[in-house]
C-alpha cells in the first residue's frame, strides 16, 4: 500500500479558482482505496457553500486518471489530501502526468511529471 499526497492552488496569490479539476496519474496494477476518497466527499458535504476551503465535489476513476472536481481553491487554500492505492502483484509501474486546472479556464493548468512506482 502507498499513499498518494496531493496538493494543488493557484501561484496567483490573488486568484480563487472556483471549479477546478484535478487528474491524478494512476499506476497500472495498484487498486484505489475508495473509502479515503468517499471521506474526502462526505468532509466537502459538511461545509456551507460559503466556506473559503476547497472541497472535494466528487470523484471518478477513469482508467488510469482518478478526476477530482474540486470548488474553490485559492493560493491561501490550497487543496491538499492524501489517499491510498494498493499493489495487486509486484510490479515496476509508471504512473500518466498529473495535472490540475480550472475548469472552466483550462489555459490555468499545471502538470506533474509521471512517477514510477517498484513492487517486490
Amino acid at each position: 500500500t502507498v499513499t498518494v499526497d496531493v496538493r494543488f492552488a493557484p501561484t496567483d496569490p490573488s486568484l480563487t479558482i472556483a471549479s477546478a479539476m484535478v487528474e491524478i496519474g494512476l499506476p497500472p496494477g495498484f487498486s484505489v482505496v475508495t473509502e479515503d476518497l468517499d471521506a474526502l466527499v462526505k468532509a466537502g458535504q459538511s461545509l456551507t457553500s460559503d466556506s473559503p476551503l476547497p472541497v472535494i465535489e466528487r470523484y471518478e476513476l477513469a482508467g488510469r486518471k482518478l478526476l477530482m472536481y474540486v470548488r474553490s481553491v485559492s493560493a491561501e487554500y490550497p487543496l491538499t489530501f492524501s489517499f491510498r492505492e494498493r499493489a495487486r502483484f509486484p510490479l515496476r509501474a509508471q504512473t500518466t502526468f498529473s495535472s490540475g486546472y480550472d475548469y472552466y479556464n483550462p489555459q490555468l493548468s499545471a502538470q506533474e511529471a509521471p512517477v514510477v512506482l517498484e513492487v517486490k
